[in-house]
């Protein structure tokens, strides 16, 4: 005869709280998900106060009040929101130092620094994590910075390859129009100076470029246009 009592459903093996808090590294807590058996004889990690305590010092130097921050590790939405618009200020200063070639002050710790930032936002963000909550927009906005600071070389390549495109492309549409291009007209059609186009293709073979890709483009276009009509 079948049980009236419900089945609980497979619980996963852990959360990635508590196999942060049994397992400090990386390394363990992937061992913790492959071996859950061996759960006995891992230590527990020190807990989120203890953890607190150990960054006190830095909390006062950048100003972060450590009354802001105990309320952010028990999930007080506000407190996370005022610790981390803190953060954002710092990294924000920060950015404004290295602009001016003040680099020396992270050395002297008058700086924040990526480490403590991050121990920061893994404390908060176990604590949510823990409390099944969403990232608040104040968190997030301080996680993507460090992740993909504002800025950074990959966004600059990808800005560079971004304009030669529509250098490039504002060529091929000229002569597709029957217009011939040349530096500064491409230039003037951008809004950009001269010396930018040179810098993007150094060896002035943009009109060179755009002769040879124009006919592809102008096939590309007429295919699209027919099979619009056909429609």
């Amino acid at each position: 005869m079948p049980s009236d009592k419900k089945k609980e459903p497979p619980r996963f093996r852990c959360t990635l709280y508590e196999g942060l808090e049994i397992a400090p590294t990386l390394d363990d807590y992937l061992e913790f998900i492959d071996h859950p058996e061996r759960l006995g004889n891992k230590l527990i990690g020190v807990s989120l106060f203890e953890r607190v305590c150990l960054i006190q010092e830095d909390l006062e130097r950048f100003g972060i009040d450590i009354l802001d921050f105990m309320g952010a590790i028990d999930g007080d939405i506000e407190s996370i929101d005022t610790v981390c618009i803190t953060i954002a200020r710092l990294l924000q200063r920060r950015s404004e130092s290295a602009r001016a070639g003040r680099t020396h002050l992270q050395s002297r710790k008058e700086e924040v620094s990526d480490s403590f930032v991050n121990y920061c936002i893994q404390i908060i963000l176990t604590t949510i994590h823990s409390q099944g909550e969403s990232i608040p927009d104040s968190l997030f906005a301080i996680i993507r910075e460090q992740l993909c600071p504002s800025g950074n070389a990959y966004d600059k390549s990808l800005l560079k390859k971004a304009r030669k495109s529509a250098a490039l492309f504002t060529a091929i549409d000229m002569i597709n129009c029957g217009v011939t291009p040349s530096v500064r007209s491409i230039t003037r059609a951008l809004e950009v100076e001269p010396s930018t186009i040179l810098r993007l293709f150094p060896n002035d073979d943009i009109i060179e470029e755009a002769q040879k890709l124009a006919p592809i483009q102008k096939d590309l276009d007429n295919f699209a246009r027919e099979w619009r009509n056909k429609k």
